[in-house]
């Protein structure tokens, strides 16, 4: 039956984490997501630091495996599902061609890329290329719009969005509070860096000193930063799929409500 045929798979998928850093992109180094955690001692060495999205790999890896039946390549021998190291691979060369060598043919990157990476440019892993299929987004893609002000400018200029105003801010050296005074501000305003990972470095502030002491803190890790007015209400998130053989267009999964994330 179709329902049978469904269930069958030949797919043996490998995460990747990230595991090394983003280049500087116009002067803008996107942040590693943090991590790190205490294992017990006679825990395996190479799994010691938990960095870099393989909380989010041991969930994706544990529910292809337990839920939809499909094999999943490991880094160690059954790795606890208690613990989110040891279901996935760091995404370095060497990282990739051990999944590769272990029977991956697909490698799930649940991680940053970008036009550089080993994903991308290593020979090694392009040897690959006619066996194994990469579930993500195409890296040199990635890096062009992993540039928020880019991607807001682009939603605009569509005309088809509705996108609350917004200002980039470089840092140039001239006095901070004549750079916001000459911006149209109403507050609450939200500051964040223009290559963020999630959350990271995004504040509501909700007066002047607020969000001078925010711009002040961002500009140490960035050189532009975004300024927007605040949009009030519940945040939700929307995944776009693409088109494929069973959607001609593309598409969108269910609504996801963001709390506690």
């Amino acid at each position: 039956s179709q329902l049978q045929n469904r269930s069958v798979h030949t797919a043996r998928v490998a995460l990747l984490y990230q595991a090394i850093e983003s280049p500087i992109i116009n002067g803008v180094r996107k942040p590693m997501k943090p991590g790190g955690m205490t294992l017990p001692s006679n825990t395996c060495q190479a799994i010691q630091h938990a960095v870099g999205y393989q909380d989010g790999c041991a969930d994706i890896a544990f529910n292809l495996s337990s839920q939809a039946g499909i094999e999943i390549i490991t880094p160690i021998d059954s790795p606890s599902p208690r613990l989110h190291v040891g279901w996935s691979f760091p995404d370095s060369e060497d990282g990739i061609l051990n999944a590769l060598n272990k029977g991956a043919t697909h490698l799930f990157a649940n991680t940053v890329v970008f036009a550089s990476h080993p994903l991308q440019t290593s020979e090694r892993v392009g040897a690959y290329q006619d066996k194994v299929k990469v579930v993500g987004h195409p890296p040199c893609m990635v890096e062009l719009h992993d540039d928020k002000h880019y991607v807001n400018d682009m939603l605009r200029k569509s005309g088809q969005f509705t996108l609350p105003r917004g200002w980039l801010l470089e840092d140039d050296g001239q006095d901070v509070d004549a750079r916001l005074n000459s911006l149209d501000l109403r507050f609450p305003t939200v500051g964040k860096p223009v290559r963020g990972r999630g959350s990271h470095g995004v504040k509501v502030c909700h007066d002047f000193d607020e969000l001078r002491a925010h711009v002040q803190a961002l500009w140490k890790e960035s050189p532009a930063i975004i300024l927007e007015d605040y949009l009030a209400g519940e945040e939700a998130t929307v995944t776009v799929m693409p088109p494929s053989d069973e959607h001609a267009t593309h598409w969108a999964l269910p609504i996801v409500t963001r709390f506690n994330h």
